[in-house]
């Protein structure tokens, strides 16, 4: 590039300086997500072909527990310690938890599949908030909902492809010599392994951000020091509190989608695992084009005013599904295939706006503590909705369960709405 081509205007040269570090952050991400979905999408596909359906539900709760548990002490370590050493801290424990879920693989032990999945919630823990709190010191505040809009689209492309994967894996098509069905599980343990060796590759050269705050005393009540935190921006910054608490209803609906996606396929539908990944996929799919257009909308001073709209396709488009399930076979995948990809779109045109103003509403050394505050909300929105699957799964079908999300989308999403714009006076938003 001609030396008079180069961006002149601060934040143009803030933004174009940060893209190599972004791109390596983006990377380790991308491999940590993918390899996550790998690892508990075969365990959820397993677990329904084997007939062991609850414990889709009992696996989703295993998951997050160490999200209430450890969310404090996480959100503190991005605070107060290098958020490089924290990744490569993360990244190396995820090669040894995928070591030992390999063998579980392999043998078939779901205890041990399930105490792997608890520790994979414990890394990703730790992960998420050195990740997150390192985008709003790359970049400034306005490019936030961009890069987030990236990552996500990103993250989305991995969650897709190991979702995705783990079906044609497990189906072993076409079945040739040791690519058979039998040995599916023993693949995705070698493939797990080897993804998360590449993900601490790309950890070690992450990039070495601001110094952090060291002065912050350690949580070491754990969840009642989240909670405290919750407590005290619930008291100091309303308009924060309501956007968390809504982030954290979209993890709730969106995590029952996924526990009854899968059922809906194999047993409902009666396609094959692949095809089953393939309407998961779908989901993905309108994430990443709603995660695409979600910068564009929320850019405008008053976002939080049209919210509501995206959240309640999302709804309006599940209510429908039991009636879709008596349709030919010929059709029947082909139209949830669509739905789903409307359903993922609105998803992520809702999630992006929020995700950023969590991001951003923060003073630099708190941004740590409030997106760990948050996640241990997200958190027990997803532990709720494992909660309701386990409680709901053999009890209704896997299209009615789709159909009473959507339709507690459709009355919790506009009373959430009316109190954002009471805390949000147009000065604020």
């Amino acid at each position: 590039m001609k030396k008079e081509d180069l961006p002149t205007d601060p934040i143009a040269v803030q933004v174009q300086k940060a893209r190599g570090k972004f791109s390596v952050l983006a990377g380790a991400y991308f491999l940590g997500a993918f390899n996550d979905n790998l690892f508990r999408g075969t365990l959820m596909l397993l677990a329904v072909s084997s007939q062991k359906g609850e414990i889709q539900g009992l696996a989703t709760m295993v998951f997050m527990i160490p999200f209430m548990l450890f969310a404090a002490p996480a959100g503190w370590l991005a605070d107060c310690y290098p958020k490089k050493n924290i990744l490569v801290a993360a990244k190396s424990l995820e090669l040894g938890i995928m070591l030992v879920g390999a063998v579980g693989l392999v043998t078939k032990s779901w205890p041990l599949l399930l105490m792997m999945l608890g520790m994979m919630g414990l890394q990703s823990t730790l992960f998420n908030p050195a990740l997150n709190g390192s985008i709003p010191e790359l970049y400034p505040a306005s490019f936030v909902p961009r890069a987030n809009a990236n990552i996500r689209i990103l993250v989305n492309m991995a969650i897709l492809l190991g979702l995705g994967l783990c079906g044609v894996v497990l189906d072993a098509w076409p079945k040739i010599g040791w690519w058979t069905e039998e040995h599916g599980p023993t693949r995705i343990g070698i493939a797990v392994v080897c993804i998360a060796f590449l993900g601490l590759l790309g950890a070690i050269f992450a990039p070495r951000l601001r110094t952090p705050d060291t002065s912050r005393p350690f949580p070491r009540l754990g969840p009642v020091d989240t909670v405290t935190d919750l407590r005290v921006i619930a008291r100091t910054d309303k308009l924060l509190w309501i956007v968390i608490v809504c982030k954290a209803t979209f993890w709730l609906i969106a995590t029952l989608l996924t526990l009854f996606i899968t059922p809906l396929g194999i047993k409902e539908m009666e396609i094959s695992k692949t095809s089953t990944s393939g309407l998961l996929a779908a989901l993905l799919i309108g994430m990443a084009v709603g995660s695409t257009l979600a910068p564009y909308w929320s850019r405008r001073q008053l976002w939080y005013r049209i919210l509501p709209v995206p959240g309640l396709m999302m709804g309006a488009f599940l209510a429908p599904l039991p009636l879709l399930i008596n349709l030919p076979d010929t059709w029947l995948f082909k139209t949830v295939f669509v739905l789903l990809i409307v359903v993922g779109a609105a998803g992520g045109a809702f999630l992006i706006p929020l995700a950023s103003f969590v991001q951003t509403r923060p003073s630099r050394h708190a941004v740590g503590k409030t997106i760990a505050a948050a996640n241990f909300l997200d958190a027990g929105g997803i532990l709720i909705a494992g909660g309701i699957y386990w409680l709901l799964e053999g009890s209704v079908s896997s299209a009615t369960g789709l159909a009473m999300a959507g339709l507690f989308a459709c009355c919790l999403i506009p009373i959430l709405h009316l109190i954002l714009k009471q805390v949000a006076p147009d000065s604020q938003a």
